[in-house]
């Protein structure tokens, strides 16, 4: 009979869209040499938060313009709404 295989461990769902790896690269850029995983879903949650916030006010301002395409433009003035 052959043995069953065991199932691997099963992993905290992720519940962000932006990928952890390169935030904690830029962290140690910065100059962290240990950065806690805590640490990284601190700054990636603010920065979904942002980009949230952001394509917003974008997208009002594409349609006070009656257009349906988001240009860099209107990132650019949504991040000073």
């Amino acid at each position: 009979m052959a043995k069953k295989k065991k199932a691997a461990p099963k992993r905290a769902a992720s519940k962000t869209r932006l990928a952890l790896a390169p935030v904690r690269e830029l962290m140690k850029d910065a100059g962290a040499d240990l950065v806690a995983k805590d640490a990284i879903m601190a700054v990636v949650e603010h920065l979904e938060t942002t980009i949230k916030k952001v394509s917003k006010n974008a997208l009002e301002l594409v349609k006070l313009s009656k257009r349906k395409k988001v240009t860099g433009a209107d990132v650019a003035k949504a991040f000073t709404m």
